[in-house]
Order: C-alpha cells, then sequence, then structure tokens
C-alpha cells in the first residue's frame, strides 16, 4: 500500500517491469524510478531554451558522464558490481544520458554502440562488466549524437553536455567554473548564462534531493 521509488535498472527484464507498472495501477500507487538530471540548473535551462526554440535546428549532441569507480571494482566485497550480468557502465552510468538525450531531444532513430574494459584489463582482472561505453547515432530530429561514459579515469565525478544548433550552442560542464556557456554564433566568445550558478563538486548532492523532494 506504499508508493515506491526505485532506483535504476527498475528491474532484470521488460517483463518484470510491466509487472510492476501493473502492481502499481491495481494498488493506485505511485511507482517511480529515480533520475536526477531533470533536476540539475544547467539541463532545466538547455530544456527552456530548446523549447523556446533559441539554438534553431539542432545538429550535434554530445553527453559525456565521467570519474573513477576502480577502487569500487577492486574490493573484495564488490560481488554484483563485478560479476558477469552486474552493474557495468550501461547501466551505471550511461541511463542518465540516455534520459537526458529523450527528454531534451525525443526519440533515437538509430544507434550503434561499443564497450571498453580498460580496468580490467590494466587494474582489476577480477572485473566482469565494462568501464566504459560509446553508444552513437542520429535522433528523431535530425540530429547525429555520442553518448560516452568512462568509469575508468582520475577526475572527480562530473558530466558534460555540448548541444549544437544552428542559432546557437550550449555547452554545459559541472566541473567548469562557470557550467553553463553559450556561443551565439561560431565567431562569438562563450558567455556564461547567469541563471545557472557554480555547485561543484555539491552539484550531483543537490540535483538528488531536489528529484527525491
Amino acid at each position: 500500500g506504499k508508493h515506491v521509488g526505485l532506483e535504476k535498472p527498475m528491474a532484470l527484464n521488460a517483463e518484470e517491469c510491466r509487472v510492476l507498472i501493473g502492481l502499481a495501477d491495481e494498488a493506485g500507487r505511485a511507482l517511480s524510478v529515480a533520475e536526477n538530471f531533470r533536476f540539475i540548473p544547467a539541463y532545466v535551462e538547455i530544456k527552456r531554451a530548446l523549447d523556446a526554440g533559441e539554438l534553431g535546428q539542432i545538429r550535434l549532441v554530445r553527453a559525456f558522464l565521467y570519474g573513477s569507480a576502480i577502487e569500487n571494482y577492486a574490493r573484495p566485497d564488490s560481488g554484483w558490481r563485478r560479476e558477469p550480468g552486474g552493474v557495468g557502465a550501461l547501466i551505471d552510468a550511461a541511463p542518465h544520458l540516455f534520459y537526458l538525450l529523450r527528454w531534451l531531444f525525443g526519440d533515437v532513430a538509430q544507434l550503434q554502440a561499443g564497450t571498453r574494459h580498460w580496468v580490467r584489463d590494466n587494474r582489476v582482472p577480477e572485473l566482469e562488466v565494462e568501464d566504459g561505453a560509446v553508444v552513437t547515432g542520429r535522433l528523431a530530429g535530425g540530429a547525429h549524437f555520442t553518448a560516452e561514459c568512462a568509469m575508468g579515469v582520475e577526475v572527480p565525478w562530473g558530466e558534460r553536455i555540448e548541444v549544437y544548433g544552428d542559432t546557437g550552442s550550449l555547452i554545459a560542464d559541472q566541473l567548469a567554473e562557470h557550467p553553463l556557456v553559450a556561443y551565439p554564433n561560431a565567431s562569438a566568445q562563450a558567455v556564461p548564462v547567469a541563471a545557472v550558478a557554480h555547485e561543484a563538486p555539491e552539484w550531483g548532492t543537490a540535483s538528488i534531493t531536489a528529484a527525491a523532494r
């Protein structure tokens, strides 16, 4: 009889997801999957600009999520984090990027993907899951996109999204002094977007709190 908030992955397969949705409908209760990206100020501003048509026709989108999970992979009790069928980069990190692309730009028309195993090959031979992935393709609106995640790089956890349109571009980088900058045209210098304040290193925590609220 309780409302339920899930983390990703929602379930082990699509059929189990449908069962959960059905149970929630029968009980008349809310069922949600946690997603903090919709509450990150830079992404909210990008959504506003897109809805207002300020960037014109979108040509290219690049998204990147990165940091180091090597210590977690190397822990002897990491278990499901590194076992076959465990939580590799495509399940752990990439869903945020997929959600962001879908929310901002709609459906994906075509894609191809590849995974990486740098941590397994160089640091943690017991690791069975991928530590990086690149998914690229074309959005239904015509723009090309790349979504990349890397969980074996020695920098603070960060995210970056670049949106290139006919009448302007926006680049969000959560680790930068100005987390969102605009380029009005190809000859202009970057203009910080005043509506988005610098939050690092608290940007992730703040967005998760906002999502929970």
